[in-house]
């Protein structure tokens, strides 16, 4: 969909009221994912293996405003969940094992960089809504195919 802007379309669209923004953005993101625990003291970190934004926002109002419909479509409820090592799944209540992949749904608050030569973002605040058991949603051929089950 393209409409007159000042940008000549390379912007965004807002899900919720339908503004052109560049920055900052506010999204909410559907990602594949697992938690790696280390035994010495260290931050644990994610694997992030495939990420598709779902819904762009020009605020956290309408994106706020506008979570519902999100929630209802993709059949989660909001749950905030920890790190891990198990969590509890939006869909079905039973536990997701942080360690394994599995789905996230995340609200991400970024700048963007339109000026720069390769285009790029900031991450202001990132924050898990939910996570989904991969009974309730699995993982997808092509993201399965190219992990290494091994490591």
């Amino acid at each position: 969909m393209t409409k007159d802007n000042e940008w000549n379309d390379e912007c965004f669209y807002c899900d919720s009221c339908g503004k052109a923004f560049r920055s900052p953005l506010y999204d909410v993101t559907k990602e594949y994912e697992y938690t790696i625990f280390y035994d010495i003291p260290r931050i644990p970190e994610v694997e992030i293996m495939g990420a598709e934004v779902i819904a762009n926002y020009c605020s956290i109002t309408c994106r706020k405003k506008h979570r519902n419909q999100i929630l209802k479509r993709e059949k989660i409820h909001v749950t905030f969940p920890g790190i891990g090592p198990t969590e509890t799944c939006s869909r079905c209540n039973g536990p997701v094992l942080m360690t394994s992949f599995h789905l996230a749904f995340v609200e991400m608050d970024t700048e963007q960089n339109w000026g720069q030569p390769i285009f790029g973002a900031n991450v202001i605040s990132s924050q898990v809504i939910s996570v989904v058991c991969i009974k309730c949603e699995p993982i997808p051929f092509k993201i399965a195919r190219a992990i290494d089950w091994d490591s």
